[in-house]
């Protein structure tokens, strides 16, 4: 992969995560709501070239208060996110409820999302993210307004990630 290439998938895993840390709250909803295979939307960076994020999440325990699972962002050659892709970003994701947050889209959950990296590159590090389902569709934090406690403090409705 080219250098150009690695800067614009590393700006495309930043898009898609950001800094943030602990926080408490009431119960949450159990995270096996969110298990199964997860892809944003395409995002085209230019006239030759798109990104698209495939987040896979399993549940991480019986009781539902962890998830496990991977992050994989792509660039692809082409404005559709089709094909093969011409550079990939993998990481192992963790993640562990630390209760809820009142959003636009409804009660979501709180998780702190960890991540290892099974290749070269550094990953990600830790931070809080919210988590919620609505009208089948997950929704994450917005990035661009943090919380005291860490986490965003709503979700980011301009970005909805389907099965």
């Amino acid at each position: 992969m080219n250098a150009c290439h690695k800067t614009l998938l590393a700006v495309l895993v930043t898009i898609l995560t950001a800094c943030g840390g602990g926080g408490g709250g009431e119960a949450a909803p159990s995270l096996r709501q969110y298990a199964g295979l997860w892809k944003s939307p395409c995002f085209v960076i230019n006239n030759s070239l798109s990104g698209q994020t495939v987040l896979r999440i399993k549940d991480g325990t019986a009781s539902g208060n962890a998830l496990r699972g991977s992050w994989e962002s792509s660039l692809y050659p082409n404005t559709q996110c089709s094909g093969a892709a011409s550079g990939t970003e993998w990481y192992y994701l963790d993640g562990t409820a630390k209760g809820t947050r009142e959003t636009s889209a409804g009660l979501a959950n709180k998780v702190e999302w960890g991540f290892s990296s099974p290749n070269v590159g550094t990953p990600p590090s830790p931070y809080g993210q919210l988590m919620v389902l609505k009208d089948g569709l997950l929704y994450l934090g917005d990035r661009s307004h943090i919380a005291d406690d860490g986490y965003p403090s709503d979700v980011d409705l301009s970005i909805a990630w389907t099965r």
